[in-house]
């Protein structure tokens, strides 16, 4: 979700012969959905995302690779969690100016992941017409928001 965005797609050729037209040079005609593949610079990249988990664990020398990396998951959410706490308690704090959370209302780890949703709804619950892109005005007119 969070890491480089590679993918890859399989289809029956039948179902792309008529259906995709390509991306890539008219050239390549077997190239169809790779214009040009993944940088280098992201591919090598991606050799290193292992060692980083693993160094983010403290290992006892008992512990497996994969204990590591769910001690290493762990920090990580709980990290998370302390960077949606600040959002969420201001959100809470405007419940009374319609401000409503998107799913549960708590930064723990084990309850929500680190993406939070809100709406602005009405005195009677129900949603006004504020469309997301004026909330993001909103905030970029106050300058400097982290």
């Amino acid at each position: 979700m969070y890491g480089p965005h590679t993918s890859i797609l399989y289809s029956k050729k039948a179902s792309l012969d008529g259906s995709v037209s390509s991306l890539a040079h008219y050239f390549l005609k077997s190239y169809k959905l790779q214009p040009g593949g993944p940088g280098y610079e992201l591919t090598y990249a991606t050799t290193g995302v292992l060692s980083y988990f693993l160094g983010l664990a403290p290992t006892a020398n008992s512990e497996t690779a994969k204990d590591t990396l769910h001690h290493a998951f762990e920090r990580i959410a709980r990290y998370e969690g302390e960077l949606m706490k600040p959002l969420l308690e201001y959100l809470l704090s405007k419940k009374e100016r319609g401000v409503r959370i998107v799913g549960p209302e708590s930064a723990d780890p084990a309850i929500r992941a680190p993406t939070v949703s809100f709406v602005i709804v009405s005195e009677d619950g129900k949603t006004k017409r504020v469309k997301s892109r004026d909330v993001v005005a909103q905030f970029d007119a106050l300058g400097d928001v982290r």
